[in-house]
C-alpha cells in the first residue's frame, strides 16, 4: 500500500476503488496481490527491473501465508509467476467485471484484458522470456520474519505460564466465522477431559491447554455491512457460539500483529463464554451480538460497553510489524 505507481492510465482512485472491492469481496490476500501485481508498476519484479542492472537484497516479513515470495507486499523484487489470464478468471470468479457486484473501475478492466491478449500472443517467444530471467540474476530475497516465528513465541510464552502448548497450524484461512465455530468446537472437544471424562477421545494434550494458530482469515463484506475487522468478527462469532454451548474457562483472543484490524484502531478482540452477555447488559440491550454479526459490525457492539473492563476489543497501537494473525484460545 506504501509502494504505489499505478500503471498508465490509472491513479491513486484506481488503486482505492481496487483496494475497496478486493476487500469486500472475500478475496485472500494471496489472491489479491495477483490483480494488484497487474496494474502497479513496482510490483511482480517491477522495482528490480527499474533497477538493473544494479544488485538488489530484499529482506522480507511475511504476512502471506506459506511465505511465497512472489506475493508477499506483491513481490517488488521476485519475478512474477502468476499470468494474465489467472488475474482475468480471479475478476470473473468474484464478480469484479463491468457491472459484477464489485465491479472494477473499466480502465483496470481493460488493463487485465489487453495483458491477456498480448501473452497470448508472445507464449512462444522464448528468447524474451530468457531476457527476463537474466533481470533477476542479480537480486537476492530472504525472508527474515514470519507468522511462524510469532506463533512459536506464542506457544513458549504459555509453556512458560502452565499451559501445554498446542500449535494448529500457521496456514489457517476461510470466512472469520467459520474459524471462530472451529475453535470453539475445538476447545470443547478438549475440555471435556474436564466436563465429561467418558467422552473425551485422544485428547491432543492434557489440561490446561493453549490452542495456538496462525493465518489470515476474510469477512465477505455486503452492502450494509458495519465496523469491524476479520479478528474481531471471530472474537464476535466465538463468543455467540460459547455462550450458546454454555461454556466456561476458555478463552479466545484473536489479533493482528500490526495492531491494525480492518478499518480500525483495535488490534483484534478477546472472548469468553460470558462476553456477549456482558456487552449486551453494558449497552442496555439496544444492540445484539447476533444483529452485529449479520452486519459485520464487530468493533460497534463490542464499542457500546459503557466500560472498559467488559470492552472485548484488544488496543495494541500500531506495532511496527506484520506478519499476519495470531489466534491464542487458553482451556482450563
Amino acid at each position: 500500500a506504501l509502494f504505489c505507481a499505478p500503471t498508465e492510465p490509472l491513479d491513486l482512485s484506481h488503486m482505492t476503488r481496487l483496494s475497496q472491492s478486493l476487500l469486500s469481496c472475500g478475496m485472500p490476500i494471496t489472491e489479491m496481490n495477483v490483480l494488484r501485481k497487474k496494474v502497479e508498476l513496482g510490483k511482480g519484479g517491477g522495482l528490480v527491473e527499474t533497477a538493473h542492472p544494479a544488485k538488489c537484497v530484499t529482506m522480507v516479513l511475511s504476512d502471506v501465508i506459506g511465505d511465497p515470495l512472489d506475493l508477499i507486499a506483491s513481490g517488488p523484487s521476485v519475478k512474477d509467476r502468476s499470468s494474465w489470464s489467472e488475474a482475468c478468471e480471479l475478476v470473473e470468479r468474484y464478480g469484479l467485471g463491468d457491472g459484477g457486484k464489485y465491479g472494477l473501475p473499466i480502465e483496470i478492466l481493460s488493463i487485465l484484458k489487453e495483458g491477456k491478449d498480448f501473452e497470448g500472443a508472445i507464449q512462444d517467444e522464448p528468447m524474451l522470456q530468457q531476457e527476463e530471467d537474466n533481470v533477476f540474476d542479480a537480486s537476492k530475497t530472504v525472508l527474515v520474519g514470519n507468522n511462524a516465528l510469532a506463533v512459536s513465541a506464542a506457544a513458549l510464552e504459555a509453556k512458560r505460564l502452565g499451559y501445554n502448548p498446542v500449535v494448529i497450524g500457521t496456514t489457517i484461512e476461510g470466512e472469520a466465522v467459520d474459524i471462530a465455530n472451529m475453535y470453539v468446537s475445538m476447545a470443547q472437544e478438549i475440555q471435556l477431559q474436564r466436563t465429561n471424562p467418558t467422552r473425551s477421545i485422544f485428547p491432543p494434550a492434557q489440561l490446561p491447554v493453549a490452542l495456538i494458530a496462525g493465518g489470515e482469515t476474510t469477512v465477505t463484506l455486503t452492502a450494509n455491512s458495519g465496523k469491524g475487522g476479520r479478528n474481531q468478527e471471530i472474537g464476535l462469532a466465538a463468543g455467540l457460539k460459547m455462550r450458546a454451548n454454555n461454556l466456561r474457562d476458555i478463552v479466545i483472543a484473536s489479533v493482528g500483529t500490526d495492531g491494525t484490524d480492518g478499518p480500525t484502531d483495535a488490534a483484534g478482540a478477546v472472548v469468553d463464554g460470558s462476553t456477549i452477555d456482558r456487552v449486551e447488559l453494558d449497552n442496555n440491550g439496544t444492540f445484539k451480538g447476533h444483529d452485529a454479526l449479520r452486519k459485520h459490525d464487530a468493533y460497534s457492539f463490542f464499542d457500546t460497553c459503557a466500560s472498559k473492563e467488559n470492552s472485548a476489543l484488544v488496543f495494541t497501537g500500531a506495532t511496527g510489524t506484520n506478519v499476519a494473525d495470531v489466534c491464542v484460545t487458553l482451556i482450563k
